[in-house]
């Protein structure tokens, strides 16, 4: 369920934008604007523009509306009733602290744009999705099986990058870009710790990790070559930016080394790596399906990427044909 705000424009307003960061777009809604977005998922927030002054008032209707499917519409009912005396709660403070006199008046203004700043970054950095899906697999991890959190938290990144490489319409650039710096951070972190358990014998023979030069220099070399392909890009020429038209440039506009002499540098400089971890005896037979699953779905995306799989491209296609 989702309880939905919209913005609809009755003036000539040109004073006050409304951004979505994490879309991210904005929007000065004037009269015939109307703008709807998640209230309670999608960071927002109005910023004056300098310069420009309206005539008038600003005057905006703000209309909430509860979406769910029918079987659950108890709890579509309750989001929509704790949703209106949310609103109406916050508003009363927000009114109560706009311009604080007394000590108590104060420390509330304090505390509304404090609370505010920690619920925003929290979601800008983390999102409470994550947040209530890693809370869930941490808790069946610790109580049922390790496991669990491993695997549900090891090969997240690879299917947003096939599904929104794929659909592209519509991405919350700043949440995609989020949610995969996230669960690669989770992933190589957990590669890696579970590497240096097993060569080290669960860290108690440190000196005899058997881990030889080719292992090394694969891992080494690769991640040293896909940071620097990284670098080239840029975050955003990494994480599609192109494809998704947020970055003004050509698909193949990096011609640098490795790019031109190596096919798909950043995916096979990082499978090479991970092999690289493969390699070790030790490190193989105790988790024996991690790395194998890493590279193919890699190279399944790479793949796509390589004939260029998107969805638009065959609707495309089935129109000319039509």
């Amino acid at each position: 369920a989702s309880q939905f705000r919209m913005i609809i424009g009755t003036d000539e307003n040109e004073e006050i934008t409304t951004k979505f960061p994490m879309v991210p777009t904005e929007c000065a809604a004037k009269t015939g604007d109307v703008l709807t977005f998640d209230f309670h998922r999608e960071i927002h927030y109005i910023q004056k523009n300098e310069g420009i002054s309206n005539k008038d008032f600003r005057i905006v209707l703000k209309v909430h509306h509860c979406v769910y499917p029918k079987w659950a519409t108890p709890f579509g009912l309750l989001l929509g009733w704790l949703s209106t005396r949310y609103n109406m709660a916050f508003r009363s403070l927000f009114l109560y602290t706009i311009n604080p006199n007394s000590l108590w008046e104060r420390f509330s203004a304090f505390n509304v744009v404090f609370w505010t700043v920690v619920v925003e970054q929290l979601e800008a950095k983390l999102g409470y999705s994550n947040i209530g899906y890693l809370l869930t697999l941490g808790l069946m991890g610790y109580f049922i099986d390790y496991k669990i959190f491993l695997i549900g938290t090891s090969f997240v990144h690879y299917l947003r990058y096939i599904n929104t490489y794929y659909h592209r319409e519509g991405c919350a650039y700043g949440n995609f870009k989020r949610d995969a710096l996230i669960y690669k951070t989770l992933a190589l972190t957990q590669l890696a710790f579970w590497y240096t358990h097993s060569v080290t014998k669960g860290f108690t023979d440190i000196q005899n990790h058997g881990i030889g030069i080719v292992d090394a220099a694969m891992v080494v070399g690769g991640y040293a070559l896909s940071a620097y392909t990284t670098a080239q890009l840029g975050v955003d020429g990494t994480y599609f930016g192109i494809e998704l038209g947020f970055v003004k440039a050509t698909k193949n506009y990096v011609q640098k080394f490795p790019y031109g002499v190596i096919p798909h540098p950043m995916i096979l400089s990082q499978c090479v790596a991970m092999c690289g971890f493969y390699k070790h005896e030790a490190f193989r037979a105790a988790w024996p399906y991690l790395v194998p699953a890493h590279v193919c779905l890699y190279l399944t995306h790479m793949v796509q990427e390589h004939f260029d799989i998107y969805a638009a491209k065959y609707s495309q296609k089935n129109i000319k044909a039509a």
